[in-house]
């Protein structure tokens, strides 16, 4: 349960994210720079050997 909701976070960060380049308050750097954090994140709260990603951009 606690896995599944840290996930959740997970993306709920990534669109927020994704939004904050889209609307321009974030460029290319600072953008790639929180996604690998994110990524990161991402693969310490997925089960080990069951790792998919969230999204697929």
């Amino acid at each position: 349960e606690y896995d599944r909701l840290r996930l959740y976070a997970i993306k709920r960060q990534r669109d927020t994210l994704e939004e904050l380049r889209s609307n321009g308050t974030i460029g290319d750097e600072a953008y790639h720079r929180l996604e690998e954090e994110i990524d990161w994140s991402e693969l310490a709260a997925s089960p080990a050997g069951s790792f998919q990603p969230l999204t697929t951009y």
